[in-house]
């Protein structure tokens, strides 16, 4: 699938994945090493990774952590700029290791 831009990459998969049921956070950013412009965006679950160790063991913490929101999802998308300017999926994984929300509450 191509694009023109990566915000029409975004503004896809973000309906995407409201319809789905997930919220979607940009993840890393791969810049050029010449021109430090962009060539690639990853987008990924909200539910990727897990919260640092570092707030849960906070010493100074008076009430209790919150509830872990986050399961290690591994669903993605990955969004490179080709020779023309546009831009194409180059790697998806759509497979969920947690319940999808309904499209109202993504």
């Amino acid at each position: 699938m191509e694009f023109q831009s990566l915000e029409e990459a975004l503004e896809y998969y973000t309906k995407f994945a409201k319809h789905e049921g997930f919220g979607i956070p940009k993840s890393n950013i791969t810049k050029s090493r010449k021109t430090q412009l962009i060539i690639g965006q990853e987008f990924v679950c909200s539910k990727e990774g897990l919260r640092a160790k570092k707030y849960l063991q906070r010493e100074d913490r008076v009430q209790p952590p919150p509830v872990e929101t986050r399961v290690e999802c591994k669903a993605m998308i990955y969004v490179s700029k080709k020779a023309d300017d546009k831009w194409s999926i180059s790697r998806f994984i759509r497979d969920h290791n947690h319940e999808l929300v309904t499209p109202k509450s993504a």
